[in-house]
């Protein structure tokens, strides 16, 4: 399943954004962005299989180096040297209309909207404990969907629809939404009429 680079692109930039990191950069056939972190000091990110996947691991195989392929697992192992590993399975997702027209808070919780510099953001609380939290950023006419997450112990209880809903009523006016999302968020992304643009795999180098 194929991506459209440009979509690729905006993600990209939204990503970044959102993560408070640079603008990505071409390099080598990917997009580049430097996130500095630890555990990933820079990502590539290449909107389709190719030989150009193989050339660049090749080049930058150290640790905290992530290739991100917007293909299958089969397809990126079959490009990877030795020591690379996929790391897991994601989703690029998109949403033609982001337009909200209910906004429903399970009984009991209580939504709190705010801002992080670029970052709208958006949190449902327990009493006066956090439970579920996530952000949306504009790039263009695109919202980008970040760090959608939900405490384990109060998972399927309707939170991350609430959240998305808030996110979305934030960012009303995009005329369209973007997300990666875990296979289980898939799940829950498609039940709110999200559809699937292509894979996303991530990779990463291993020395053992």
């Amino acid at each position: 399943m194929a991506a459209d680079p440009a979509l690729v692109e905006v993600w990209l930039r939204g990503w970044a954004l959102a993560r408070g990191k640079a603008e990505p950069v071409r390099d080598r056939g990917a997009l580049r962005v430097d996130v500095g972190e630890p555990d990933q000091q820079a990502r590539f990110v290449f909107a389709a299989p190719s030989n150009a996947v193989t050339h660049l691991a090749a080049e930058v195989a150290a640790p905290a180096i992530h290739l991100k392929v917007c293909a299958t697992q089969d397809e990126t192992l079959a490009l990877l040297p030795p020591g690379w590993t996929a790391l897991r399975q994601g989703w690029l997702m998109t949403r033609s209309s982001i337009a909200v027209r209910t906004l429903a808070v399970p009984a009991g919780f209580m939504l709190r909207i705010g801002r992080d510099a670029a970052v709208q953001t958006a949190a449902l609380f327990l009493d006066d404990t956090p439970v579920a939290r996530g952000g949306v950023v504009r790039v263009d006419d695109t919202a980008i969907f970040d760090r959608i997450d939900v405490d384990p112990a109060y998972r399927r209880r309707g939170l991350a629809t609430a959240l998305m809903q808030a996110l979305a009523a934030s960012a009303r006016d995009a005329r369209r939404g973007a997300l990666v999302a875990t296979e289980d968020g898939r799940k829950l992304y498609e039940a709110l009429g999200w559809t699937v643009s292509s894979s996303y795999v991530t990779a990463a180098y291993s020395s053992r």
